[in-house]
């Protein structure tokens, strides 16, 4: 299955999309809701699983305004940082 990290042109910038397409052709597409930890390793292994059922899926890094990264430690979580984004 295809995937990829695209760079997509905003009016507010820059945006990171991370998109996973399935073998063959899609049967619809699906857009992918990031955490508030970012489009982390468990948001692209949510959007692989979709494009594994059949769905052009994709997941835009919608904190990229605010210049807000991504977690993957859940285990050492520092929620000051991302209650600033909100």
């Amino acid at each position: 299955m295809p995937e990829q990290h695209r760079v997509v042109t905003t009016p507010d910038g820059p945006m990171d999309v991370y998109e996973a397409t399935p073998d063959g052709t899609a049967r619809r597409a699906i857009v992918v809701i990031q955490e508030a930890f970012g489009v982390n390793r468990h948001i692209e292994d949510v959007t692989r699983r979709f494009a594994a059922l059949g769905y052009h899926a994709v997941a835009p890094a919608l904190f990229h305004r605010a210049g807000g990264g991504t977690i993957d430690d859940y285990d050492n979580l520092d929620f000051t940082k991302l209650l600033a984004l909100f």
